[in-house]
């Protein structure tokens, strides 16, 4: 029976394209940490146990108390079977498996609908409706507003400056006149 599990798996790993077959490096670094996985003798201090002295088999087969630990190994168990009875065998058809299981095989496969939980909520109406047009409100008022004030300054300023654009060359002479002197007085009292 181990043989044929073995192989039934292989069967399973090679339709699903994976590689059940472990690297030579696997061994050369997993198998040192699974010795300190064995729980220490009786009649020795604890190295692991935090103080604990056990039996191997009570250190080993202990955790089968507890009730998760066979719910995994039946789920797994189960799963294995399964996959025996559909691959290598050919009992069950893997379309029959899924036709019966269509509602769960449609949660699965759709993630719990949380892409759409995420896209519709928290895209649409977070980032979109909230972040996104608090951003647009700044950026029309706060940005656009600094620089369309500073473009009404410069209008305004032109306007203001194109009055005394005349023509006559000797208002032009005096402004030029007064603008040397205010440098003049500058230099002498500032420096």
């Amino acid at each position: 029976m181990p043989a044929m599990l073995n192989e039934a798996m292989t069967k399973v790993a090679y339709v699903h394209g994976m590689n059940l077959r472990s690297p030579p490096i696997w061994r050369i670094s997993n198998v040192p940490v699974a010795w300190l996985t064995l729980p220490a003798p009786r009649n020795s201090s604890a190295f692991m146990g935090h103080g604990e002295t056990r039996g191997f088999v009570e250190g080993f087969f202990g955790i089968l108390t507890h009730p998760l630990p066979w719910i995994s190994l039946i789920a797994a168990g189960s799963g294995i079977l399964l996959a025996y009875v559909m691959y290598s065998t050919k009992w069950l058809s893997a379309e029959r498996i899924g036709s019966l299981f269509k509602p769960l095989y449609t949660l699965f496969y759709r993630k719990y609908w949380f892409d759409e939980l995420y896209e519709n909520i928290l895209v649409k109406v977070l980032l979109l409706k909230g972040l996104f047009a608090g951003f647009q409100i700044f950026d029309n008022n706060a940005v656009d507003g600094a620089v369309n004030g500073v473009a009404n300054v410069t209008i305004a300023g032109g306007r203001a400056i194109r009055r005394t654009q005349t023509g006559q060359l000797q208002l032009y002479g005096l402004v030029m006149g007064i603008g040397v002197l205010a440098i003049v007085l500058c230099l002498y009292f500032l420096g």
